[in-house]
Parts: structure tokens; sequence; C-alpha cells
């Protein structure tokens, strides 16, 4: 949250007098200081359970000039973010911004931290420097929050010596109500500033959460804090060494190793994050309300990931990333699933040339740990990948309730951590499918040549008319792609009208058989039967070795004429569903 509330204390006359003062002080010419920030996600429960991360940062300010209008000033800092769930980023910064002396606010969009630059016109207050005759009681803005002057003339020790400070408080509760959770929060956030001079010497933000995530208990504790190392108005006894402003300060590891050289780069560019999803915490000042903010840091302002990217999750013991991958096919897939390696190369190309979103899941050393394949015509993702947490992140990428797997996910690790009962699946099931291969040609692939032929180009209408008759889904470009791609297929035909259809795929030696529908009208004719056996023997005369299909469990007319040609179990696929209740619909299987 940019500004959580904001209220006033003041009668006009205080207002005026205030106003009066803002106007007529300045910081001072020169002046400078240096700085170490930690903020810590501590006190985990519930799904927050086990998680730790820990972000340093050490910077540079100085004020270059100052007129009668404005005062500029010069950031550098260097950072570092250590957490049990991903590899270390870091990252430096360096830009010069001026702020207005009569309210404090930045001349421009702006500020000393880039993700806190405006794009809505509304200009933020600097936490650089306030004026130092502000009145006690009255109301500081500090960015996009306002803070209360609680103390004027209070003793604080920093840089190893005990200071005069003015003291600013904000202290509020606030609410989260959407996809990362059901969280009361409470924010105590307090600035210091030098007595003489205005400017900045200490600041203490701790913010308290409770509730639900995902419908199970959750809380944490994100402590930060910012401390002067040497500043030139507040001295230290020891001046301490210069620092290097463009190199991160030292990583924290929580139990896996850390990055490598090659994963220790700047976070992408800063995004504008939606409102109230907890953005606004900057390198010096967490004031501006954040809520929960692990994982990710763009110039250590924190953003929300989905609820389950927050938990510090692993794949095998490493950290993983969800990312979509800008072309097809990718590689590393062998090892996802024993029977439908070979035919995922063809399944992400078809999606790929429908625009069909594919996300993989990637570890620290490239190896690949699952991958999605949208359908957005029949609202359903395929997804191969063994582990829970994996398929859950991937799942949420693609926005999908339900999914084709090949595994029935235990529930997920994450959950695991808890320590309070859960059930022993992460999904419900809608479906399942016998996962049936056939390893040895039939003796009898006999049919009625006048009856099914190969499809040709001209029958891609009637097909596409009866899959979407049946289905109740667009059929048509996906059809399209399929053949494109390099599906085969065959028809029946009855008084030269395309009564059944049935599809293949075929890689190498592996063939896989998906597709067949006959029209209800011409069913109980054999037409079904002579396409099975028409496709099965074009793939053995193609060279295919080995042959796949799936058949749902209730469908018995097909799983018996899977196995009166020679097909044997050796697996089984589900309809998985993060729904907590059934959610009638068509399910699809392309």
């Amino acid at each position: 949250m940019r500004a959580v509330r904001s209220w006033s204390r003041l009668g006009l006359g205080l207002l005026l007098t205030l106003a009066s003062a803002t106007a007529s002080a300045q910081p001072p010419q020169g002046a400078w200081l240096r700085y170490r920030y930690e903020q810590r996600l501590r006190d985990g429960t519930g799904a927050y359970l086990g998680y730790s991360e820990v972000t340093r940062a050490r910077a540079r300010y100085e004020v270059l000039g100052v007129d009668a209008e404005q005062a500029t000033i010069e950031a550098r800092y260097a950072w570092v973010i250590s957490s049990t769930a991903e590899p270390t980023r870091t990252g430096f910064e360096h830009r010069t911004v001026a702020f207005s002396l009569a309210n404090r606010r930045y001349v421009s969009r702006r500020t000393d931290v880039s993700d806190l630059d405006e794009e809505d016109g509304t200009t933020l207050a600097t936490w650089i420097w306030i004026p130092p005759d502000t009145p006690l009681g009255a109301d500081v803005e500090v960015l996009g929050k306002t803070f209360v002057l609680a103390a004027r003339d209070e003793s604080v020790v920093v840089t190893g010596e005990p200071r005069s400070a003015l003291r600013l408080r904000a202290a509020y509760p606030s609410r989260r109500d959407d996809a990362y959770g059901n969280l009361d929060t409470r924010i105590v956030d307090e600035y210091w500033f030098d007595a003489a001079t205005g400017m900045f010497l200490r600041e203490r933000h701790v913010e308290t959460a409770t509730g639900l995530l995902e419908e199970e208990r959750a809380g944490f504790t994100l402590e930060t804090t910012i401390e002067l190392v040497d500043a030139s108005y507040a001295p230290a006894a020891v001046t301490p060494p210069e620092e290097d402003y463009t190199t991160p300060p030292e990583e924290e590891t929580f139990g896996h190793s850390p990055a490598s050289s090659g994963s220790r780069t700047a976070p992408p560019p800063p995004r504008r994050a939606p409102e109230g999803d907890g953005s606004g915490c900057c390198l010096a000042v967490i004031g501006c309300g954040i809520l929960l903010s692990p994982l990710l840091v763009i110039l250590l302002v924190r953003r929300l990931r989905p609820p389950a990217a927050a938990r510090g999750l692993t794949a095998m013991g490493v950290p993983f990333d969800v990312r979509e991958p800008a072309s097809s096919p990718v590689a590393g897939l062998e090892l996802l699933s024993p029977s439908f390696a070979p035919f995922l190369p063809h399944m992400i190309g078809v999606a790929r040339a429908l625009s069909w979103r594919v996300a993989t899941a990637v570890g620290p050393n490239g190896q690949v740990l699952g991958v999605a394949i949208d359908d957005p015509p029949a609202n359903i993702a395929t997804i191969f990948a063994p582990d829970s947490d994996v398929c859950e992140l991937l799942r949420r990428r693609l926005g999908r309730e339900e999914l084709f797997s090949d595994v029935r996910h235990p529930a997920l690790a994450s959950v695991h951590r808890v320590g309070v009962a859960t059930p022993p699946e992460a999904y419900n099931v809608y479906e399942t499918f016998e996962v049936l291969e056939l390893a040895t040609r039939p003796t009898d692939l006999g049919y009625d040549g006048d009856v099914v032929d190969p499809m040709r180009p001209e029958d891609l209408g009637e097909v596409a008319a009866l899959f979407e008759a049946v289905y109740g889904v667009a059929c048509r470009e996906w059809l399209g792609a399929a053949l494109a791609a390099g599906d085969l297929g065959w028809v029946a035909r009855v008084d030269g009208r395309v009564a059944g259809a049935a599809l293949a795929t075929l890689v190498g030696t592996r063939a896989r058989l998906h597709g067949l529908t006959v029209d209800p009208e011409h069913r109980g004719r054999g037409l079904g039967r002579a396409l099975y056996r028409a496709r099965l023997r074009g793939l053995f005369d193609l060279g295919a070795e080995r042959v796949l299909t799936e058949c749902a469990t209730w469908n018995l007319g097909a799983l018996d004429l899977a196995r009166a040609h020679g097909f044997e179990k050796v697996g089984l696929m589900y309809v998985e569903s993060a729904r907590s209740a059934k959610h009638e619909r068509r399910v699809v299987r392309r």
C-alpha cells in the first residue's frame, strides 16, 4: 500500500505555523550520510513456518546543492537478498534527484529509489530530511505515509554516540483479503532525525501479521532497521572505512548453496504493482505500509508473489524458478514423465503455434523440473511435474483450476510444514484415465477401406465441426495447428460425409492415439473400431514400435477396445482440481 491512512491533528493556525517553518528551513549544504540496512522476516508460523529471508544493503547519500526552492541529493546503494526459496539476488543503484523545500515532495516523479518513481502524477515526500523546527504533534509526510512528531528532544544512540533527535511515529492496523491471504496486520514505524539539522538518523519498522493463507493459519514478523554508520552531522567516533556501493554486502545462506556467479544479476526492471499489492517499501523507508514481501526485491522494494511462492519452496532440495520459455521445444523434458516425455516437444510446439501459454519450472543448474501447457478453449492445463509445489506454482502461473497430470500429487510440501492435519493429496480428482501401451503389432488390423481412409486437407472443416459438436469446445484452430505440426488423421465417411475421425502423434518410433470421435447419429455401426484399426495399421506401417493411449476409467467401451488389441496398463492420468467442490464441466483430452 502506498498510503495506508492519513489523518489531521492540527488546527488551521498550527498548519500555517508548520508551513511557514517548512518554507524557511533547509538541509545543510554538502551534508552526507552512510548507513546500513537490514530487513529480516522472522517468527513465521503456519504457512510461513520455516521460511527465512534477509535483505542487507549499504548506502551513501549526499546533499549536492540547496537553493531557495529545492535541495538536490545523490544516492548510491548496493543490496543483497538471501532466502530459503530462491537463489541470491543482488543489485546497485546510483541516481540524483531533487525535492521541494516548501513541502518536501520530489520535484518530479523520479525518487531516490526507482520503484517509487510515480506513474500517476502523485509525488512523494522525501525521507532524508524534515524541518528541525517542526512543532510537536504535527503531521509529517514521509513518502506516502503520514507520521506524527512524537518527541522533539529524544536521546538516541547512533554512530556510537547519543544524539538529540526528533522522533516520528506511525502505528496502525490493516487488513488484507485477497489472493495472498486473509491477514490482520499491525504496523509500527518510527524515524529519528537529527534535532539540529533535521537530517535522517535511524528507522525501525515492525510489521506483524496473523490470519489465514489458503485456509491454513499463517503469521510472520517483518522487521527493518536502518542505522547510520557515519555522517557529516553525526560523525562516528572512529571513522569507518569507505565501502564500495557497486558490490553487494555479505549474503546470508539458509541451508542451500549460494547462487552461482551466473545468477548474481540485478532483478528485472521495476514494474508498478496493482493497487494494494504491498509495494511501497524503499531502501530507507518501510513506512509506506507494506504487508508480506518475500522472494523478490527490486531495488529493495518488495513485491508479493503468489502465496505458494512465498513459502521457501524447493524441489528435490533445490530452489526453482517458474518462467515462460521464449521458444519451443524445451530441453530436458525426458525425466518429467516416463510415458509422455517423447510427445512433450510436439505438445509444446502446437501450443506455441496457437499462442497458448507454456510455463516451465527450472532449477538453479538449468534442469527442467516441470512443464505446464495451457488449453484456453478447454479451460484446463496439462502439467508434468512430479513435485507438488512445482506443480502448484505452474498451475498458478497459467491460472487454471483443473489440470491433467500423470502424477497423483501428495499434499504440498509447504503445507506439510504447518504441523496441522492436512489431506493426503494436494488436489481433488474429477476423473481418472488409464494410460495403456501397445508394444507388439496386433495380428488382426483389418477394416473396410471404403469407409475409413486417411484424412485429407479438405476434411479439416468437417472434422473440426464434428469435434466441436461432440466436445462443446472450439477445435478448429487447434486441429489445424496439430496437423501442421505433423499429427496424422483418419476419417470414417457415411454417404460421402465425415461421420467419425481419429488422430495420432508419431515421434520417431513412439506413437500416441488421441481424438477418436464418432457422430452420435452413426454410433453402433462399427465406425469406431474401423477407425481404431486403420490408425494402428497406419502407425505401425510408418515405423511405430510402441503406441500409447489414454482411456477414461468410466469409458468401458474404449478400455475394452484397447485391451482387445493388446494394450496393457502402464500408468494413470488424473484430472486434478484445486477447487474444494466439484464443478460440473466437460473434460477434453487433446
